[in-house]
């Protein structure tokens, strides 16, 4: 009898052990599943965003329209149904008409890093680049 009590309690434990992996392992699909829904509208807004487009929603169709000629449908549909907001804030500028560092600039140098931010499905990422006039 105290056999099958501690096998059975063995096995109740393994059990426990298996069904929290399996919950585990749920809850990182439908994170990964959520992740991978929001990482598309998100790329191609951040790729694509334009300084025209800064602060306004656009649909990802008419982010692309301009690049690309789509005749998928399913696609077509999918990007007009999918919206993303597009802002982009100056975060520093610089300007480099002097000797640097022991280096004769013949010309002057200006650049800006700038911060593209793209909210889209509840979702916001963001990129820095780095723009020169």
């Amino acid at each position: 009898m105290l056999e099958v009590v501690i096998a059975t309690l063995i096995g109740s434990i393994a059990a426990i052990a298996i069904l929290n992996i399996g919950l585990q392992s749920s809850k990182l699909s439908s994170e990964i599943k959520k992740r991978d829904a929001i990482s598309a509208p998100l790329s191609i807004a951040a790729l694509h965003g334009k300084k025209d487009f800064h602060n306004l929603e656009r649909t990802l169709e008419s982010m692309l329209s301009g690049a690309y000629a789509i005749d998928h449908e399913d696609l077509k549909r999918y990007l007009q149904e999918h919206k993303a907001l597009y802002t982009e804030e100056i975060v520093e500028r610089y300007d480099i008409t002097a000797e640097a560092e022991g280096y004769e600039i013949t010309q002057p140098i200006s650049f800006e890093i700038i911060v593209k931010t793209v909210s889209a499905n509840g979702a916001e990422g963001r990129i820095y680049a780095i723009e020169s006039e």
